[in-house]
């Protein structure tokens, strides 16, 4: 029979299960999506310092929830394998979306705090309506946690996914969000916090130290931010590695006798040769004038060619 201290349980059930709304609470599929969250904290964090934890399954550990905290069972006498398999087909059916927020320079990313989880930090995201599109179920989301229309600028191709125990969960890039942004939820009471973190601040797995002596946050703060941690990181070397590529693109430059400097050069004896056309006004007609500064190739060619023309004039006289 499984057992799990009961400091462990008391820790997980006040983190995941006794501050949520009592609508979530008394639907018995949403709860087994807190009792989910329980469950991966549970094995990554709690296990993994503590080997002598047990190892447990999602139902196993669900079964032990329900028999040390009865009061979550709605109504009392409800079978918990039945429970677990309407969560189950529930959650196969039903994806989440979202978006990562980042600034221009790809340094800080917009990270969400709930009021149902404790202390813990994720990405903007929700459940998907029926019949909606991702790109549309993400920017509503975004826009309903944060305040923020991501609409425009969503790229279809671009995200991070994760695969939690079979429920899809994508994540889109956006970019260039000002820092100054001034975010406001339009839920009530679901966003606690919103608040810009550096990315070289979070940890990329859950032994990692990095927010631990940088924000004096451990690594569980993010234990929702982990899973997508490489694939964005991933990105923004991609993103950074395109835009060094086109800075450092040299522009182009004409050699001598090449086929753009003739060109040029041919163009430049035609401006000196013909007259230029000035518009004086829409009641003046267009005049016919010659430049008053002509360079001194210019006015070789011209002097030449009206000598030219008085040989010819000679000629013919």
């Amino acid at each position: 029979m499984l057992k799990i201290s009961a400091n462990v349980l008391d820790d997980l059930c006040s983190r995941f299960l006794l501050n949520i709304p009592s609508q979530e609470r008394e639907d018995m599929v949403r709860l087994c999506f807190q009792i989910e969250l329980a469950h991966w904290f549970y094995l990554d964090f709690f296990r993994a310092e503590d080997s002598r934890l047990p190892d447990c399954r999602m139902r196993e550990f669900t079964k032990l929830i329900f028999e040390n905290y009865p009061f979550l069972l709605n109504p009392s006498d409800v079978d918990v394998d039945q429970i677990l398999e309407s969560w189950k087909e529930y959650k196969r059916s039903v994806p989440t979306y979202g978006a990562i927020l980042l600034d221009s320079k790809l340094e800080h990313v917009l990270l969400v705090q709930g009021y149902w989880i404790k202390a813990s930090w994720g990405f903007p995201k929700g459940k998907v309506n029926k019949d909606e599109q991702p790109e549309i179920c993400a920017s509503r989301e975004v826009l309903e946690e944060t305040g923020y229309d991501i609409s425009k600028s969503i790229k279809p191709n671009q995200y991070a996914e994760h695969h939690l125990n079979e429920q899809l969960s994508r994540l889109y890039f956006i970019r260039d969000v000002p820092l100054d942004t001034q975010f406001k939820p339009k839920t009530r009471g679901e966003i606690k916090n919103l608040q810009w973190f550096s990315v070289n601040d979070l940890p990329a797995h859950r032994k990692d130290l990095t927010s631990k002596q940088n924000l004096n946050m451990a690594a569980n703060c993010f234990f929702m931010v982990i899973p997508f941690m490489k694939q964005m990181r991933k990105w923004i070397a991609n993103q950074k590695a395109l835009e060094f590529e086109k800075a450092a693109k040299p522009k182009q430059i004409l050699h001598p006798g090449s086929k753009s400097e003739r060109k040029g050069q041919n163009a430049e004896k035609l401006s000196c040769n013909s007259p230029r056309v000035l518009y004086n006004g829409p009641s003046s007609p267009a005049k016919l004038s010659t430049p008053t500064s002509l360079s001194m190739d210019c006015k070789i060619s011209i002097e030449k060619s009206m000598a030219e023309d008085q040989i010819t004039f000679f000629k013919h006289g």
